[in-house]
């Protein structure tokens, strides 16, 4: 294992790097989506890298809704590169007939929305909240929980 100095990981690898820094993001993710009582497997189904774009299509300004609803603010990073990491979802009253995801969407900043979303036909995309469906009315997550 490299060791830390002002230039950065001696002796590591860039993928050492990597599959460290996913593996903090990941810890994090989980306590979030466990803050509301989900279950999700401990490994993403899907890690996607992208840039959020500069200019939002209706696609991107539903979604940035849905995230405001949680209390987050997708718009905020436009232009933004992020990591999307998607989490089986175990105990959703759907689990067992549709595959049910949690997905977090993180930056440099912080995770910057989250929603649970299903990926059968006929699905649904809705804001993080707890397993019962409400959303926290202080709900405000300008970083990772401690």
């Amino acid at each position: 294992m490299g060791t830390w100095n002002s230039r950065g990981l001696r002796g590591s690898t860039l993928e050492d790097f990597v599959n460290r820094t996913n593996e903090y993001y990941m810890e994090k993710n989980l306590a979030l989506i466990r803050s509301y009582g989900w279950e999700v497997r401990e490994k993403p189904e899907e890690i996607i890298r992208l840039t959020i774009p500069e200019e939002f299509d209706v696609v991107c300004q539903t979604y940035d809704a849905i995230a405001k609803a949680a209390g987050f603010d997708f718009a905020a990073h436009k232009g933004a590169h992020a990591t999307r990491y998607a989490y089986l979802v175990l105990n959703h009253k759907d689990s067992a007939t549709a595959q049910i995801r949690a997905d977090v969407f993180v930056t440099k900043d912080g995770i910057i929305a989250a929603d649970i979303c299903s990926l059968s036909a006929g699905g649904f995309l809705q804001p993080i909240c707890d397993i019962s469906g409400q959303i926290p009315a202080a709900a405000s997550h300008s970083s990772y929980p401690d």
